[in-house]
């Protein structure tokens, strides 16, 4: 598996088993997804490998940046997120949302996955739902028009305003930018 070591100024790294670094743990009051609940994140890691038929290496990558503990780009509109190791219930229904939309079809799912990791960590009902019935509603597409627009801009799941054109700064999760 992938290791975590010690950084600069309190950060963990994660580095392959080539010793190269593959991103950056935010270690806010000393945590890391492990320490946290060492249990549920690897079961969470070893569902992902099995379901998405991810390698460790990028099973763990894909927790980290979906659930707030590398990259917080999609998060930074919401004040960013708070790192949390997840229900792997939540988890697996929200893959079973994805696999649903894209008919069981594994690979555009997992591919889906590494594009919007943050995919796992959002609510499937308020809003990746809500949003695939905008798409329907407000942009008369059909379901296979769907299922290719969000292949193309899977951050689409992940919308939850539209400004209108008047800015609100949150264009991570804007419909101004379909």
């Amino acid at each position: 598996m992938i290791g975590f070591v010690e950084g600069v100024f309190g950060t963990v790294g994660l580095r392959s088993r080539e010793g190269r670094s593959v991103c950056t743990v935010r270690r806010g009051a000393g945590l890391d997804p492990r320490a946290t609940d060492k249990e549920g994140w690897d079961e969470l890691v070893l569902d992902l490998q099995e379901r998405m038929e991810y390698s460790d290496f990028a099973a763990e990558k894909v927790a980290l940046r979906a659930f707030g503990w590398s990259s917080q780009s999609y998060w930074q509109s919401q004040g960013g997120k708070t790192p949390e190791v997840p229900e792997v219930e939540r988890v697996r229904r929200n893959l079973a949302f994805l696999e649903e939309l894209f008919e069981d079809n594994q690979q555009e799912t997992a591919d889906l996955v590494k594009k919007f990791p943050e995919s796992l960590a959002l609510d499937v009902d308020e809003r990746c739902r809500k949003n695939v019935e905008t798409l329907k509603k407000q942009y008369r597409m059909d379901d296979k028009r769907i299922k290719n627009a969000i292949k193309e801009q899977p951050f689409i799941l992940g919308y939850e305003l539209d400004c209108f054109g008047d800015c609100l700064g949150k264009c991570n999760q804007c419909w101004a930018r379909f």
